[in-house]
């Protein structure tokens, strides 16, 4: 299975599908250095945000936060882990505080796993929700 470090095709996937790179503003040096010399994970941090939720590209160290708590910390991501980021920040700010509040620290994912795996009878609109949208992103 196809895996993603810290990189321009990343990055590119994020943003085409709506997730806000706001490096610019939140590492206005590291954001220099990219526009002067191009992206080089070794030497720079690039930072993706849409509410309270940040991916932080922290060198070579993809790291996930809702607000200021980290929730996962990886080398790199699989295609399916990409997805799952990809829903959690395209959804609205109470499913993600349900996703949250449902989950602990390391298992931020494990309730969109069970929306994925549940027959068309869902239990409620979140979970359609949710698997909808999953099944949507192309990467």
């Amino acid at each position: 299975m196809k895996t993603f470090k810290p990189s321009n095709e990343l990055v590119d996937i994020l943003t085409n599908n709506r997730i806000i790179e706001t490096t610019k503003s939140d590492y206005p040096i590291h954001y220099a250095r990219i526009k002067k010399r191009g992206y080089d994970p070794g030497s720079c941090k690039r930072n993706f945000r849409v509410g309270k939720s940040n991916l932080i590209f922290d060198y070579v160290n993809i790291n996930f936060f809702y607000g200021s708590v980290m929730r996962f910390s990886r080398l790199e991501l699989n295609v399916d882990k990409v997805k799952r980021i990809i829903t959690f920040f395209s959804m609205p700010s109470f499913v993600k505080r349900k996703i949250i509040k449902e989950n602990k620290k390391e298992q931020v994912f494990q309730y969109i796993d069970k929306c994925l795996y549940i027959p068309d009878n869902y239990q409620n609109k979140v979970e359609k929700l949710i698997h909808d949208k999953y099944v949507s992103i192309k990467i």
